[in-house]
């Protein structure tokens, strides 16, 4: 139902329309009660003006009776985004390369699933009609600590749904046995094409980019992705209070390859582990600009361009990082954590499924954040960020040979274009 002030906007042309025509009536009265024969031609002339501007004053109030009608109907599929990230190279490396993809980020076009430069607060602001209501309420129920149920003893057996402050995006972890980190997801609403999306990697899996709608008369959502190969991938899955239904499909093109069923069942009561939180973090948060400047030795040194968008776990002490190229499109996600007041950890997993993993310390007279990687790896290296002021980083890695020698030296000058990280 639209509001007070939606219905009075919608029946202001039709009161106006209703006293041009009680004007209209009365002047034509007027006209008459003076003139002993009046023809047709004088009551034309007399009312000519008010019938054309009650005919306006109608069809402006048609056009917003049907553009309101349009807004209030419940979310419909759009086309379905499309996207491709690639692995990044190192902690903070961006692809400047020139590209033809139509999903850029300017302001005549932005891909929807990655319009993650988008203000949180007008993200929420947007949401004040009665069909964008549901796609909260229907994210609001992932919130929370989950079991998952299986006997396999390689796949995860917890799952974590934390919300992004002040956004429509939710924050999906698993972990395994052993409290590992298992995988990393973004789950969320795009209202450009009124689709949920979920952008999912797991370890030693490739990233999948599911695009869902709300089945209202079954109450589930039903995801679909494309994978390699002419591979499908499709969910139907059911959400209550206590429960997580998952009813997956693969297909190759038209035809069932295999099925499978997960459930999840609601961790009760929830953890009540202590959560750490430390005012450094928020040192972090907003919009930034990342010149990226990379040196192999023997050739000429290599700059990119892209953006960083850090953004807060609401009511935890966890920060989440979308690093994005230069044309817009999501390139890896982070998520640094307080482990103590002068340490944290910084996690991610890459596109081809391989886990990133350090362990930070905070140096507050020399102000610089030290990263160590945990476990080695070829993409693993010791990472200096130097906070040269508040609105200015400056991260250094550098990746030796088993010689010790240098190999790569990546240094990242990264300039604050917003603390609220909003599109200047």
């Amino acid at each position: 139902m639209p509001g007070t002030q939606e219905l009075l906007i919608y029946a202001a042309p039709f009161i106006v329309a209703g006293g041009i025509a009680l004007a209209a009536v009365a002047r034509l009265r007027k006209k008459l009660a003076v003139e002993a024969s009046p023809t047709v031609g004088t009551c034309v002339n007399e009312i000519g003006g008010y019938v054309i501007a009650g005919i306006i004053a109608l069809a402006f109030g048609i056009y917003l009776l049907v553009a309101g009608d349009s807004t209030l109907t419940d979310p419909q599929p759009g086309p379905a985004p499309s996207s491709t990230l690639s692995q990044p190279s190192s902690e903070r490396s961006n692809n400047d390369s020139p590209t033809d993809d139509p999903r850029r980020l300017d302001r005549e076009h932005v891909n929807p699933s990655l319009d993650l430069l988008k203000p949180s607060v007008d993200l929420l602001q947007n949401q004040r009609t009665a069909s964008d209501v549901r796609p909260k309420e229907i994210l609001r129920a992932f919130v929370g600590e989950w079991r998952i149920v299986t006997d396999d003893k390689n796949a995860p057996v917890r799952a974590v749904a934390s919300p992004l402050k002040d956004e429509l995006w939710i924050l999906w972890r698993t972990y395994t046995r052993s409290g590992h980190l298992h995988g990393l997801a973004l789950l969320g609403y795009d209202q450009s094409s009124k689709q949920f999306i979920h952008d999912s990697v797991e370890q030693k899996e490739r990233r999948i980019e599911y695009t869902g709608k709300w089945i209202a008369k079954e109450g589930f959502i039903r995801w679909h992705a494309e994978l390699p190969n002419g591979f499908q991938h499709r969910m139907e899955e059911r959400v209550t209070p206590d429960s997580i239904t998952n009813r997956m499909t693969w297909l190759k093109q038209a035809d069932t390859v295999h099925e499978s069923t997960l459930r999840l069942e609601r961790v009760s009561p929830p953890s009540r582990k202590a959560i750490a939180k430390s005012e450094l973090l928020n040192s972090y948060l907003g919009l930034w600009m990342i010149e990226s400047t990379t040196e192999i030795p023997g050739q000429p040194p290599r700059t990119s361009r892209g953006r960083l968008l850090v953004t807060r776990v609401d009511g935890q002490g966890i920060n989440v990082e979308r690093m994005l190229n230069s044309d817009g499109t999501l390139k890896s996600l982070f998520v640094v954590s307080v482990q103590s007041p002068t340490e944290f950890r910084r996690q991610a997993i890459s596109n081809q499924g391989k886990l990133l993993d350090m362990v930070g310390t905070w140096n507050d007279s020399a102000k610089t954040m030290s990263w160590v990687p945990i476990g080695g790896g070829d993409e693993a290296a010791p990472m200096t960020e130097h906070f040269q002021s508040s609105d200015a980083i400056e991260s250094t890695m550098v990746v030796r040979d088993a010689d010790g020698k240098v190999s790569v030296k990546s240094t990242d000058r990264l300039t604050r274009i917003s603390p609220k990280a909003k599109v200047e």
